[in-house]
């Protein structure tokens, strides 16, 4: 890292195809509308991301990338300037009604923005057709099925700690869960201990390798070798469905299946909770 001369801003995004090319060629425009402003900006990794203590990059550049979770930490530290206070009301209602889901309100904090959603991934479930075809497989629909495809060899996921513990929030969630119901209570008891032990059956028949593996590297893992055709859980990096973006092509789940099962939940007479219990992946949890 390094400070800028005068006229100059740096930037920290995190080190991928999908965030850092489409900044640097925003850079580059800029600078050419905007001549005596540099931007130069410097990658930190996927981890460094989420983990990076933002107070201290903040020391060092003058823009960051930060995902949501951090929002109230620089609220706190004072470190980060208050958007809604320097960009002007119809750009950020404009951002407001054309952001994804709930993007736009996961920057806000105490009434005040503090970032832009720039980048969207929520969980989903993906898949190799051409692998799956050749087993013998259709695309996940119960969690029997993803067992199944895991007993075959054929199912993997990212084994990073947060990554585990926002596997288990998504399943904790499908079923039902009491999430963050006071301070010291994450989830009860009984959802709680019936997702640990689906995780615990999954993660069995998974090699050790994926504790080492987050999102993006379980997604090259899946693009470039003839082993693993599903992932239960992830996020859509929409870069991985593109033709040619990668030796294979990964596709996500969540339209085809939500699609599909609503169909299925309307041809029936009747459904008991745990059938109608859907998974943030689209993957029934019974």
């Amino acid at each position: 890292m390094e400070r800028y001369e005068d006229h100059a801003d740096g930037g920290s995004p995190w080190n991928h195809s999908r965030a850092f090319p489409p900044l640097v060629a925003a850079a580059q425009r800029f600078e050419e509308t905007h001549p005596g402003i540099q931007i130069r900006w410097s990658k930190r990794s996927l981890h460094e991301f989420g983990h990076a203590d933002l107070p201290t990059l903040a020391r060092e550049f003058d823009m960051i990338v930060m995902d949501h979770p951090w929002v109230g930490k620089v609220f706190e530290s004072g470190v980060m300037l208050a958007l809604d206070e320097r960009l002007p009301r119809d750009v950020r209602n404009d951002w407001a009604r054309n952001s994804v889901s709930c993007s736009f309100e996961s920057y806000v904090w105490e009434g005040h923005l503090f970032a832009v959603p720039i980048d969207g991934a929520g969980p989903v479930a993906s898949y190799r057709p051409d692998l799956l075809r050749a087993a013998g497989f259709e695309v996940p629909v119960t969690w029997q099925d993803v067992l199944t495809l895991a007993k075959a060899k054929l199912a993997v996921m990212p084994g990073h700690p947060v990554d585990v513990f926002m596997n288990f929030l998504g399943l904790c969630a499908s079923r039902g869960g009491d999430l963050f119901q006071g301070d010291s209570k994450l989830v009860d008891r009984e959802t709680g201990g019936a997702c640990l032990e689906q995780m615990r059956e999954l993660i069995a028949y998974m090699p050790a390798a994926i504790f080492g593996w987050n999102p993006i590297e379980v997604y090259e893992q899946m693009a470039k070798s003839e082993q693993f055709a599903y992932c239960p859980f992830a996020y859509g990096y929409s870069n991985y469905s593109r033709p040619q973006f990668a030796q294979r092509q990964v596709l996500f789940t969540w339209e085809d299946l939500d699609r599909s099962y609503r169909e299925s939940l309307g041809s029936r007479s009747s459904s008991s909770p745990d059938d109608s219990t859907v998974l943030s992946t689209g993957v029934r949890s019974r």
